[in-house]
């Protein structure tokens, strides 16, 4: 039975952790992100109201312009949770089927996780493909199948 290095789970168990804690940032920072905009949104309904006439027209369309990059920016970091959630599943995946390999998970689940025929060898491959720091996003049509078909 194929043995997968002791070095590698312990740096997938890294990985998931930064991930995790990457996630958790993400997270928050789109919960601020969010109590901001409504501020913003707020201020330039305040300023649209009638007897706001201190506020000028420049004002105003400067807090509308700024609205909108905020909704953009917040667009961008919904998407990059998106790309941390993606990997995290990958590398959930790739534990998975490296403790089958290795008979540290129920034969069961060893039966379920080494069914879709992705084995260590072609993870590792996979992960090789990436550069270093680069997120492996990919549907599981992307993913080769045992025979090493793409």
């Amino acid at each position: 039975m194929p043995s997968v290095p002791h070095d590698d789970a312990d740096q997938t168990e890294a990985e998931i952790r930064s991930e995790q804690m990457q996630l958790q940032k993400a997270i928050a920072s789109i919960s601020d992100g969010r109590i901001r905009l409504r501020h913003q949104e707020r201020r330039v309904a305040d300023m649209h109201e009638p007897g706001t006439g201190t506020a000028g027209c420049r004002t105003r369309d400067e807090a509308e312009r700024l609205a909108t990059l905020m909704r953009g920016s917040l667009e961008q970091w919904e998407r990059h949770r998106a790309l941390i959630e993606q990997r995290l599943a990958y590398l959930h995946v790739r534990r998975a089927r490296a403790e089958a390999l290795t008979g540290n998970v129920a034969p069961s689940l060893a039966r379920s996780v080494c069914a879709s025929g992705l084995v260590a060898g072609q993870l590792d491959e996979l992960d090789a493909r990436r550069a270093p720091g680069e997120y492996a996003v990919m549907s599981v049509r992307e993913v080769p199948d045992a025979a090493g078909r793409e």
